[in-house]
């Protein structure tokens, strides 16, 4: 009985060893291919962030350049609010006044575009 129980103790360790070898192996076989997998990911999710951030940094043209041409239509409110003026009053506009009207909804068409992207 006691030989058994040396040659089963023996066959344990020796399993055991084999269960350690056999173990880091394959986890050193399977780094090699996550770390291929992970950095295939990383790329992918840097790419994306690339593209918001791009895509963020127009936002504040667009912001900038909405504000360009309100701007733009501002100058020109006091040649409407004249005109208005004149009309009440039964006088020809001092400005060509289609004219005037064609320009500032140009302008605010610009807006909207800019407001819709």
């Amino acid at each position: 009985m006691n030989e058994i129980a040396l040659l089963a103790t023996a066959l344990g360790i020796m399993g055991t060893i084999c269960a350690i070898v056999f173990g880091y192996a394959t986890f050193k076989r399977n780094k090699k291919i996550d770390d291929s997998t992970e950095g295939k990911e990383s790329g992918t999710i840097l790419t994306e962030i690339g593209y918001i951030k791009a895509a963020w940094d127009s936002v504040p043209s667009i912001q900038a350049q909405i504000a360009e041409l309100k701007a733009q239509l501002s100058t020109t409110d006091y040649q409407i609010i004249k005109s208005y003026e004149y009309s009440l009053v039964g006088l020809d506009s001092p400005y060509d006044i289609e004219t005037l009207h064609a320009e500032r909804q140009a302008i605010r068409d610009q807006i909207n575009t800019l407001e819709n992207e």
